[in-house]
């Protein structure tokens, strides 16, 4: 995934492509730009974003909320523990982690409904996910041209 799009910019600004697949899909590397139920709660003051670099995803048919998506974790950590973030997240008590971070469906075509998971437009989700098998794992590789709070 390399994302061109900063925090702030609503919708989704990433080219997201598989090895071997030649389609290329639309995501969002960055949580929602602000919070839902306050508005005026925005970037970092709402989520953590994590870092750009190398994660292991496994693939379920459950894996967020009970629906399809990926896991992450380190090279050398567990699935759903701590993820590297930019920013002290509000949501682990400023640490610079996040946890259960996750590869879904973004909620809308404009509205990435993350609090810190990677998202796919919902137009390409379908397609993407459909290239997975259920227990697969594999690289996930997130690439930034913004790694700050902007």
């Amino acid at each position: 995934m390399h994302d061109r799009g900063k925090w702030s910019d609503s919708g989704y600004h990433a080219i997201v492509t598989i090895d071997g697949v030649k389609d290329a899909f639309i995501g969002s590397s960055w949580p929602n730009p602000f919070k839902p139920s306050n508005p005026t709660i925005k970037l970092d003051k709402y989520a953590g974003a994590i870092c750009s670099g190398t994660y292991i995803y496994q693939y379920s048919y459950k894996a967020h909320n009970g629906d399809i998506g990926f896991n992450l974790r380190t090279e050398n950590g567990i699935f759903n523990g701590n993820i590297p973030t930019i920013n002290a997240n509000p949501n682990q008590n400023n640490q610079l982690i996040a946890t259960n971070i996750d590869i879904h469906s973004g909620s809308k075509p404009n509205w990435r409904g993350s609090l810190g998971c990677i998202t796919i437009n919902p137009y390409y989700a379908n397609d993407f996910f459909a290239n997975f098998n259920e227990g697969e794992q594999g690289l996930f590789i997130l690439e930034r041209d913004y790694e700050e709070v902007s």
